[in-house]
Parts: structure tokens; C-alpha cells; sequence
């Protein structure tokens, strides 16, 4: 699931195949997309707020871009063999970046929908995604115009990437004592960092100004780690979601835990919204149930139960 750049739509992706796009303050659904043959994997809205645009990917190995003012998929982008893990567009929102467990990022041009790109990346894709050029990491061995990305997947290690050039720029560290895979990757813009969840319950984070170096790391967990997301306007908590019906969030300066019951079933995804201050959970009881979240007070529901199919 995600929110859009305005945060007051949800896009929510399901079992069944379809799409839905809610009204965060009224609680209804506002578009219902069809058109994908597999499980949907991952959505993500157009940075711009004024293209209305969302793209789709899903277990068919496809790509859909939807139209929100038309109501229809305006494109096709078919280049993977396998699932589709992860979607980012480029800071200026003319390209996008997929990825996929077929062992390659693909770059595609957002005015024509046409393939720029296809760089092999030799290991099964879990997570990637966009930095900004002007990031530490890049800055100063990306080629100008460049559209910088991260990967991380069955090997177990963070690589940036220069998707111009095709050069890996950068490699993290292998941790040591680990053969860990990467599942799921969060880029932190304040901070130049990126945050790891790997295969074996653990939240790493990775400074990119200092070549990847670790920085950080939370242990712990007695459950499969699921999803995460930062919160707050100065990313000051940690909302993670894992095997089972509960939401944790964390205080990533104390450490202290806030467990947050709502859902029946196990949760699958977490996001936030632009400003950290109201996030949506979704879980398999086919429901999204969006938070208000306040540093200074555990977080409450808002009452708003979305009721999502699949």
C-alpha cells in the first residue's frame, strides 16, 4: 500500500488481482482497478501531484500504469520474468525503475512507456529503489543525469547503482557470521541513510555518506518482520509490522515499544504519509485501518476501517 503525494488517498493492492485507491478522510473507496492476473505486489504513486498517475506490479511479472482522471491502465510495461518486487520513480518523476526476482533492474521512460534500461543485477531482487543524486553516496562518481539506485535481495547485501552507466558504485559490507537475504529496503532522505530488513528478523541501518557502513541495528524479533516505516516529521519512530495481528512501534532513541491492536488477522504492509504524522496498516482480515501518529502520545486509530477485498 501507499499514500499519495497530497496524503489523502491510499492505494491498497490485494490477493484478488485488483487495485483500490480510498479517500484517507472520508474512508470510501475511490477508484478499483482490474487488469493484473496474479497477486498484486506493489503500488506506487507518480511524485507528481498533478499527473494522477499510480503504477502497479504483481505476480503476472507485468508492470500497469493507471490513470486516475480517465479511470484506465494507459500502459503495459512487460520486460520481467518473474514477480515484480519493487517500483520507484526518479526524483523528477520522467523515469521509473523496476525490479524483480528475474535478477534485473529495468528503467523505463514515463513519457513513452518505453525501455531505457535493463541492467543484470545477478541475484533474485527483493527491494530497490531511488536515491537523489545530490545524496553523499553519488555525488561526485554518478554520471550527470544519472538516475541513482539501491538493491538488495538473496545475497544479503546493499549495492548502489549508476543505472546510466551501469556501474555498481558502491557495496556494502557483508555482515559478518550472516547469510542473511535482504527482504525489504527504506530510503531515509534526512538522514542519507538506508534501513535493511533481512530474512533472519533484524532491522540494520546503513549510513551512505560513509560507504555503507552499519550504523545501527535492531534485534530481537520472535516473528517473521514483514514491513516498516519511519514516522514522525523527524523520522523519530519506527512502525514495524510482523507475523501476527499487532503493530510495533519504536521510539528509535529509547528503544521503548507502543503495541497497537486493531486488526484480527496478521498484518502484511505499513505506510505513512508525507509528513509521518498518519499512517495506514493493512492485514489479512481485509482491512486498512489508518493511525494518527503524535511523538508525544501512543499512536491512536482514526477510526477509519477501509474495508479491502482479496
Amino acid at each position: 500500500m501507499e499514500f499519495d503525494p497530497t496524503s489523502t488517498l491510499v492505494a491498497t493492492g490485494s490477493a484478488d488481482s485488483t487495485i483500490k485507491v480510498w479517500d484517507v478522510d472520508r474512508g470510501h473507496a475511490t477508484h478499483n482497478f482490474k487488469g493484473h492476473s496474479g497477486i498484486i505486489s506493489v503500488v506506487r504513486f507518480h511524485p507528481d501531484r498533478r499527473r494522477l498517475r499510480l503504477v502497479s506490479g504483481s505476480d503476472d511479472c507485468k508492470v500497469r500504469v493507471w490513470d486516475l482522471e480517465s479511470r484506465s491502465c494507459v500502459a503495459v510495461l512487460d520486460s520481467h520474468v518473474s514477480v515484480v518486487r519493487s517500483l520507484d520513480f526518479s526524483v523528477d518523476g520522467r523515469h521509473l525503475v523496476t525490479g524483480g526476482r528475474d535478477k534485473v533492474l529495468s528503467m523505463w521512460n514515463m513519457e513513452t512507456f518505453e525501455l531505457e534500461k535493463t541492467l543484470p543485477i545477478f541475484e533474485s531482487i527483493e527491494a530497490s529503489g531511488v536515491i537523489a543524486a545530490s545524496s553523499p553516496a553519488p555525488a561526485g562518481v554518478a554520471k550527470k543525469g544519472s538516475v541513482i539506485a539501491y538493491s538488495g535481495g538473496e545475497k544479503g547485501i546493499i549495492r548502489i547503482w549508476d543505472l546510466l552507466s551501469g556501474k555498481c558504485l558502491m557495496e556494502q559490507e557483508p555482515e559478518t557470521n550472516s547469510n542473511h537475504e535482504i527482504v525489504g529496503i527504506i530510503y531515509l532522505k534526512k538522514s542519507h541513510s538506508l534501513v535493511a530488513l533481512t530474512s533472519d528478523q533484524n532491522i540494520l541501518f546503513y549510513n551512505l555518506a560513509d560507504g555503507l557502513k552499519r550504523t545501527r541495528q535492531i534485534a530481537g524479533y520472535n516473528e517473521e518482520v514483514l514491513d516498516l516505516t519511519l514516522l514522525g516529521q523527524e523520522e523519530s519512530h519506527l512502525a514495524v509490522v510482523t507475523n501476527t495481528d499487532q503493530l510495533r512501534v519504536y521510539n528509535l532513541e529509547t528503544n521503548d515499544c507502543d503495541i497497537l491492536y486493531g486488526h484480527t488477522e496478521i498484518v502484511m504492509c505499513v505506510d505513512r504519509s508525507k509528513t509521518g504524522t498518519t499512517f495506514v496498516s493493512g492485514a489479512k482480515d481485509r482491512k486498512a485501518i489508518v493511525w494518527k501518529f503524535d511523538a508525544e502520545a501512543e499512536p491512536e486509530s482514526r477510526g477509519n476501517g477501509l474495508g479491502v477485498t482479496g
